[in-house]
């Protein structure tokens, strides 16, 4: 699935694109990059393009599950894991990954470039 911020569902909370796919094609097309070499610039001091837009995406990812900066991130999802195994063993409803049920034409935010289950 891809998302950009006129397919978001409004349940979700609002976010910026910092940067596309394309961008990162260019960047690599550009410098003759894979792209594990786009993301080796990750291991380099200074300012970067990927580093920011990645600090954005984790920010917004923590924003939507409501952690704090400083919370440890593994054990918040382990507590969550153990949090949603506990309701579901316990018989209450837990609301499985992708769009809530109360979209209607899920179709229109699925993409021909996303990942197909087998």
């Amino acid at each position: 699935m891809k998302y950009t911020n006129s397919k978001i569902p409004r349940s979700l909370p609002p976010f910026e694109v910092i940067h596309s796919e394309d961008e990162c094609r260019e960047i690599m097309a550009a410098n003759g990059w894979s792209l594990r070499d786009l993301y080796r610039t990750l291991e380099t001091p200074g300012t970067n393009r990927l580093r920011d837009a990645q600090a954005a995406l984790d920010s917004a990812v923590r924003s939507a599950y409501g952690m704090m900066d400083n919370e440890d991130t593994l054990a918040f999802l382990l507590k969550l894991n153990l949090d949603l195994a506990a309701k579901e063993s316990a018989g209450e409803s837990v609301t499985p990954p992708g769009l809530p049920t109360l979209i209607p034409h899920s179709e229109h935010f699925i993409t021909p470039d996303c990942i197909h289950t087998v």
